[in-house]
């Protein structure tokens, strides 16, 4: 089994855990938009820090979803550029669901819930009309997690690391010319636009990588588990989490990043 088939299989269990983690939050009612237009809200006394969590988990296989398919046509930037975004919400997960008794800040949890609920715009018949948005600061995020973590580790380690990945994929999200030279192809003199070539070290590379972004997506389904009653689905993650782990070395060995991103800036 190649290593895209295996991801493959996982994600798909980790789509078929939110699938049935459903049913534990309430379904989104109706809403009409615009005279032309409706779409689908949930009633304001439902929007909580549980409920935001379970949506960014259901991003968060949308993401995966697509990083197969893109790695199956060796679009490699435009896998590390979605691990970004994988990454961002698995942190913001684990930031809404720290208790206060583990020094979460409210405070900034119902920010970060206030900018997640906003309405793009107020105006749907104004497309100009769009709501600003003020990102609870991804340091912050970091530092409130890493906090966490370190009752069993080293913070400070902890908010390096996080803050390492961040701009390894920012490159990549940005377009930082050196990660766009990996598109180069020396036998042909052209860049290459529609995919590498499965032969490539780069798409190799990628494929090695992405392990971390499903454990990471494995991590977070088991946290948004633990807010419903459903301690089936929260042990089968876990058994996937430890079966993963064990395929893929991707604990016991700090997996390598992709090749020459470190020279970005």
């Amino acid at each position: 089994m190649s290593k895209i088939e295996y991801y493959s299989n996982i994600v798909s269990e980790i789509e078929t855990v939110c699938q049935n983690l459903q049913g534990e939050f309430p379904q989104p009612w109706v809403l009409e938009y615009s005279e032309e237009m409706y779409t689908y809200r949930h009633h304001p006394s439902e929007l909580s820090n549980t409920l935001a969590a379970y949506i960014k988990l259901v991003r968060i296989v949308s993401l995966l979803n697509a990083c197969i398919c893109l790695m199956k046509n060796g679009f490699v930037q435009e896998v590390h550029s979605l691990g970004r975004a994988i990454d961002e919400s698995c942190q913001d997960i684990t930031f809404l669901i720290i208790p206060e008794n583990l020094g979460a800040n409210r405070e900034k949890q119902l920010e970060m819930l206030s900018e997640f609920y906003k309405e793009i715009t107020e105006n749907p018949d104004d497309p100009l009309a769009v709501n600003s948005y003020h990102a609870v600061d991804r340091k912050y995020v970091r530092s409130a997690i890493s906090n966490v973590m370190g009752r069993i580790g080293n913070p400070h380690f902890m908010r390096q690391v996080g803050k390492a990945s961040h701009r390894l994929f920012s490159s990549f999200l940005h377009g930082a010319y050196v990660c766009i030279m990996e598109s180069f192809n020396p036998g042909t003199g052209k860049f290459e636009t529609n995919g590498l070539p499965s032969s490539s070290p780069r798409v190799q590379d990628c494929e090695e990588y992405f392990v971390m972004h499903i454990y990471q997506a494995i991590l977070a389904a088991a946290l948004v588990a633990c807010t419903t009653s459903r301690n089936d689905l929260h042990n089968q993650i876990l058994l996937m989490k430890d079966k993963v782990a064990q395929d893929t070395s991707c604990v016991a060995e700090t997996a390598s990043p992709p090749k020459n991103a470190n020279k970005a800036t």
